[in-house]
């Protein structure tokens, strides 16, 4: 039988500073090295996430329920939607290789795990981390609720029904001199009535990029921002 503090971190995942800190390490372009930093969450659950900074775009993937743990990194160098390499990473026995396409079969093509990344249903579809995704925020802006401004753009706020005052995650989106930010953060969301903590909170992290998807998305959320 597991002990109560074991299985509580089952259930919350990674907790505190070591998130915040892997977290950041996303802020930066993705190269091998900080990939080999990346948590491993003691529940086995994958994680996903897309990261688009200037010209170069990003899939990471966190491929942790098959036999051997394993954290895959797509890199499509010039954004036309097909990866130009491919590293990974194996935690348990340190080793790393660079694959012609990757080898985890949670990654179908480069396009089409991105907008799976973007929509949602990469995280619908594995057992992974319940993060927020496009159609939550579409659905906030078509209510016009939480809207705020930031920088050039917005920031939609998703609160905690059962305490208000806390943000469970937020999105942010803003475009600028032909340049597009999109980004998806999830602080925690709750399964049954627990709180779960993600490894990383964003799934999308994209900043000044002209990522053709990333255009087409933030341009259509703009069309959907209520009238000031």
């Amino acid at each position: 039988m597991l002990a109560p503090g074991f299985l509580l971190v089952l259930i919350t995942g990674a907790q505190g500073a070591t998130v915040k800190e892997s977290s950041f390490l996303l802020k930066e372009e993705l190269i091998p090295g900080i990939v080999k930093m990346l948590p491993v969450p003691v529940d086995f659950r994958n994680y996903f996430v897309l990261q688009a900074i200037d010209s170069s775009t990003s899939i990471l993937i966190g491929d942790f329920s098959g036999s051997e743990k394993m954290i895959s990194l797509s890199v499509d160098k010039n954004q036309d939607g097909k990866e130009d390499s491919v590293s990974e990473y194996f935690p348990d026995s340190k080793k790393s290789t660079k694959p012609s396409v990757p080898s985890t079969p949670l990654y179908t093509s480069f396009d089409q795990t991105r907008t799976d990344i973007i929509n949602g249903k990469i995280f619908a579809n594995n057992y992974s981390y319940r993060m927020f995704s496009l159609n939550t925020l579409k659905e906030r802006l078509k209510l016009g609720k939480d809207i705020y401004g930031w920088s050039y753009g917005y920031n939609v706020k998703i609160y905690d029904p059962d305490n208000p005052s806390t943000i469970m995650g937020e999105y942010f989106f803003s475009k600028k001199n032909g340049l597009y930010t999109l980004i998806f953060a999830t602080y925690y969301f709750k399964l049954y009535k627990t709180r779960v903590t993600p490894p990383l909170y964003y799934s999308v992290f994209c900043k000044d990029t002209k990522d053709p998807k990333i255009v087409q998305v933030v341009e259509e959320l703009y069309k959907l921002v209520p009238a000031q």
